[in-house]
Formats: C-alpha cells, sequence, structure tokens
C-alpha cells in the first residue's frame, strides 16, 4: 500500500501505551496493514538509583532494517529522556521497537492510527 491521502481520513483515533523495557527488543507501536500511524511523543524514564541505556527505534517494514532514534544512550538515575517530542509518520508494517540495559525502564508513546 502506498502512503494514503492523510487530508482524506475517514478516521483518526488517538492511543498511547507504556510498557517496561527489558533487554531484548520489544515492540511498542505497530501499524497495521491499510493504516499510517502518526506518532507524537515517546519518553523514556529510569526508575534506578544507577545509570542505565537504552535505545528506540524505527523498525521500517520495507527495507526490514531498524533506525535508531536513540541508541545505547544514557539515562541517569531516576530521570527520563525525551526520545520524539515532534509528528513522525509511519506507514504500514513499521514498528517502533526499544530495549534498555535493564528492566528499570519504562517507555511511553502517545500516536494515532489514522485510515
Amino acid at each position: 500500500m502506498t502512503a494514503p491521502n492523510i487530508i482524506l481520513a475517514s478516521n483518526i483515533n488517538g492511543t498511547c501505551t507504556g510498557k517496561v523495557l527489558t533487554t531484548s527488543p520489544q515492540d511498542i507501536v505497530t501499524v497495521a496493514a491499510n493504516y499510517t500511524a502518526k506518532l507524537n511523543h515517546v519518553m523514556v524514564s529510569n526508575l534506578s538509583t544507577a545509570t542505565v541505556t537504552a535505545s528506540v527505534g524505527l523498525f521500517d517494514n520495507v527495507t526490514t532494517a531498524t533506525y535508531y532514534f536513540i541508541y545505547q544512550t544514557q539515562i541517569p538515575a531516576n530521570a527520563a529522556v525525551d526520545v520524539i517530542n515532534r509528528s513522525v509518520y509511519l506507514k504500514e508494517g513499521d514498528k517502533v521497537v526499544a530495549l534498555a540495559s535493564t528492566n528499570t525502564v519504562h517507555i511511553t508513546a502517545s500516536w494515532e492510527i489514522i485510515s
């Protein structure tokens, strides 16, 4: 599917999620077939008293490669990092994936599903 003309969208539904990251990559946002998503905000928070690292990327369904927004970025103790604070459009099959060096890192994301 080619990218839809979002001006002619029939539905725009906002949603958000939160997850605890692990040392294995996790799918945070997945765009279903025949949809586009507008990623609005992604934040990672370190709930521990030690510095940790986190990586958050875009898995491109066409190239089957992951392109990182942040990669092994240090997050200080009891701090948060704004990963995305401007809109990014994702096409069908694309995903936002993330992992961290420990399971004390939380991720939150908000996006709009467009059809």
